[in-house]
């Protein structure tokens, strides 16, 4: 993946000597305005202060610090929360090891460098069941998960979401999830046990954090996880054993990825890996990669057939639409018909500006209005067929492109259902039932149309995931956004 050259001196500034990490933020900040940083820069800020902060004359200095403040409040508060379920958990004898955020800040001994939503944990297929009691017991709720008479009740264990307050783990099972050869080469090497939040945590050795860490950087699923992932492999980097970096990369098919990251790290000056690998050795792991990326395509393609036929609107509700949805109604249509994917969402914002009609006003910043009912103010138009489509979908507009809004949503449903808010086809924010501060969001860089939608992805129905109709939604503009 290539580096811009904003990501190329944010790196710097995050990995490299103090002394050369101030010399490029400051060159960074000559170019760029603090408040027009890419989301990767953004991201990383925490690791960027924590590198330069015993330098002199640092360009924003406030304003970083507040980041790391903000990344260290949560890390720790996260962990703190979860003390009770690890201490449990130790106790159970279940086998189990934190990975990704949490692990890599408490290995390297760095809290706060990483921003971080969640605490991941990772276990085998035996102890999913004695989880979910350990879990249920501590006081955690499953989310992103529903259980009912209308819908299929088959559990999923791929992916499971606990919630409890503000303190999210999410729990992944290394026979379904994938890198599985990785995860489950975590659960068979004795783990790394280190005290933090008043408990011992089971993590796995360096070199397998950072393998995961590499995997996830040439996934980049999101637009910001192959920077973070550069900074994580290189916060590792000095923690590991190089001969045995690689042959754990061969074992778990992880070589190519961890290829990827060496060479995206030799652009970040005084900083890299330099790995050595034989080119036998690289011509195998291409080799293996292609094997395994025809695998997961074909299990991809399967899937995704398998969820546009579950989503696959109803013969009333193709007729309702019809009647009702005041829009481009062919278009919502061909979305629902098509299984919903946001990338195809994102395709049709960019091809006509959204699915509804744009609303008459433009929106003024503080304001509160309801977002679907008969009589609608003319600054937002909500969905008529949100209750029966499953899709709770609002569309506002401004009167010129915002460089930042803050959006806060409102309803009574909010205390048992979760949902992922969507704005112009892209996820920005996961609302967690009971956690108030999961229903407001900073979004950046908004263009002047901007079209929302409140769903979920896992399987749901008319009987178990309605209450959104009382919706109100709040959004403020620019500086009192940030405040």
């Amino acid at each position: 993946m290539l580096l811009s050259t904003e990501d190329v001196l944010a790196l710097r500034a995050a990995t490299s000597r103090p002394e050369s990490a101030l010399a490029a933020w400051k060159e960074l900040m000559s170019s760029v305005d603090f408040d027009a940083i890419n989301e990767s820069t953004q991201r990383i800020m925490p690791s960027i202060f924590l590198n330069v902060r015993g330098q002199n004359d640092i360009p924003d200095v406030a304003r970083m610090r507040g980041a790391f403040k903000y990344a260290w409040s949560r890390t720790t508060e996260m962990l703190h929360s979860g003390r009770g379920l690890f201490l449990a958990l130790n106790e159970s004898g279940i086998d189990y090891r934190i990975l990704k955020g949490a692990a890599v800040q408490v290995v390297s001994n760095r809290l706060g460098a990483r921003t971080m939503a969640d605490i991941d944990m990772l276990i085998g297929a035996n102890d999913v069941e004695r989880m979910i009691e350990i879990m249920n017991a501590q006081g955690f709720r499953r989310s992103m998960h529903s259980e009912c008479s209308g819908h299929s009740s088959q559990s999923h264990y791929d992916a499971m979401d606990f919630n409890s307050d503000g303190c999210h783990i999410d729990v992944h099972v290394a026979q379904y999830k994938e890198p599985s050869a990785l995860l489950q080469l975590m659960l068979s090497v004795p783990a790394l046990h280190v005290r933090a939040a008043g408990a011992q945590l089971p993590l796995p050795p360096p070199e397998l954090l950072l393998l995961h860490a590499a995997f996830h950087g040439a996934q980049a699923a999101g637009p910001t996880d192959f920077v973070q992932s550069v900074v994580d492999v290189l916060a590792l980097g000095g923690m590991v054993d190089h001969e045995q970096l690689v042959e754990q990369a061969r074992q778990s098919g992880t070589l190519e990825a961890l290829l990827a990251l060496n060479a995206a790290t030799q652009t970040v000056d005084d900083v890299s890996l330099h790995i050595k690998v034989p080119v036998s050795a690289k011509i195998r792991a291409r080799l293996q990669a292609q094997v395994l990326r025809g695998k997961a395509l074909i299990s991809e393609s399967n899937s995704m057939s398998a969820r546009i036929a579950e989503r696959r609107p109803s013969k009333p509700l193709v007729s309702l639409i019809r009647d009702r949805f005041q829009g481009k109604t062919r278009l919502y249509l061909t979305w629902l018909r098509t299984g919903r994917f946001a990338v195809t969402e994102r395709f049709v914002v960019r091809l006509t500006g959204g699915f509804l009609e744009v609303p008459q006003h433009p929106w003024v910043s503080g304001t509160t209005l309801v977002a679907f009912g008969n009589s609608l103010p003319g600054s937002i138009v909500g969905s008529t067929t949100a209750r029966e489509a499953l899709d709770w979908r609002f569309r506002v507009r401004f009167a010129t492109p915002e460089a930042m809004i803050r959006v806060r949503l409102i309803s009574t449903a909010f205390d048992r259902l979760d949902a992922y808010l969507f704005c112009n086809g892209r996820g920005v924010a996961r609302v967690i039932a009971g956690d108030i501060s999961s229903r407001s969001v900073t979004i950046r860089n908004v263009p002047a149309s901007a079209e929302f939608s409140l769903r979920a992805f896992w399987d749901v129905c008319p009987l178990c995931y309605q209450g959104f109709d009382d919706l109100q939604v709040r959004i403020d503009l620019g500086d009192v956004a940030g405040a």
